[in-house]
Formats: structure tokens, sequence, C-alpha cells
């Protein structure tokens, strides 16, 4: 593990662990989605209780995530910090907060949905190609419909955009550091 992978995985364990400690002391237990026998997660604990939900927490992602297909079939490479982040964890969407303003971190749920996640990325690439703009990749949503949370493909940074839009806030130098700087919001 690369001293920038390491990095985003120490990073976002300790968002996980504050999470779920978070959680378990507003509610008794640990985080509950309801349960699709379909969309099998290795971050599911337990049985579904009586109302179809199930217990779940983040853990780790079982396999090599492999993002050299859509950098190959776009001509770039991704940002390392960002394959990082999404090659560490499974987990459901994480709410937190940066300088008081409420984001959901995004995350693959199991296998099939790394697929999923790897397609709105090249359609989201594919679009700011369209556009002749910055190339971002997404990793949080905010409150506002059509506001994301993105990474600077080329610099790293971390910016504020509208869908369709060029970034217009910039939030951080780095993902790293982005991530240090969130506090959980439940």
């Amino acid at each position: 593990m690369t001293s920038s992978n390491s990095q985003i995985f120490e990073a976002l364990q300790q968002l996980f662990q504050q999470f779920i400690h978070e959680h378990k002391n507003k509610y008794q237990c640990l985080p509950k989605v309801e349960f699709d026998n379909e969309w099998i997660s290795l971050c599911q604990e337990g049985k579904p209780d009586n109302d179809n939900y199930i217990q779940w927490q983040p853990c780790q992602v079982s396999k090599t995530v492999i993002f050299s297909n859509i950098e190959s079939a776009l001509g770039l490479p991704i940002n390392k910090e960002l394959i990082a982040y999404f090659s560490s964890f499974y987990s459901e969407s994480v709410p937190a907060s940066f300088n008081n303003e409420y984001l959901e971190l995004l995350f693959a749920w199991n296998d099939n949905d790394i697929e999923r996640l790897q397609e709105n990325i090249i359609g989201h690439i594919l679009m700011k190609k369209k556009l002749k703009q910055a190339i971002t990749i997404f990793f949080a949503v905010t409150e506002h419909d059509d506001t994301i949370i993105s990474v600077n493909n080329n610099t790293g940074e971390v910016w504020l955009e509208r869908v369709g839009a060029e970034p217009h806030e910039k939030l951080s130098d780095s993902l790293h550091s982005f991530l240090s700087q969130l506090s959980i919001a439940l």
C-alpha cells in the first residue's frame, strides 16, 4: 500500500470508527438499511429484523478494485487518492459535515455496486470532456440536488461543483486533507 493509499485508508477508518461510535451512542445499535436479498453486502451484520431492516457497518473491500479499465477506456489516469478511496471499504453512504455543511460520502455497497460506480464515473468524465471542462470525479453529494463534491483529477484538489458546471469553490488541497476535516453528522 502506497503512502497515499495508506493515508486515505486511515482517514476513512477513523471516520468510520467515529460514525459507528456516534451511531451506537445515539441509537443503541449499528446503522440499519432495508434488507434486499439480491443486494447483499459484506457490511451486513446478523439477520433482518421484523421490519426487514438489517444492521451494517463499513468493512474492507474484499478484492482488488481495478480502475485500469476506466483509465484505458478514457485514455487518462485516475487520481490515486480517489482510487484508494473507492478501493478501501464497502459502505452505505455516510453522513458528515464540512464547515457545518451537510454532505454524504459515497461508497460501493458490494462488488456489483463497484461496477455501477465505475459506470457513473465514466459517464461523469465523458460529460466533463464533452463540455470541455476540467476532469473531476465525484465522491460525495450535498443536500442540494445539483451540487456534488469532487476531486480535480489532475491536481487532487477537492471542489464543490454544480452538475454540468465548472467547480466553483475549492474546499481542500487534497482528498486526505478533506477527509481529515470532516465530522460525522447524524
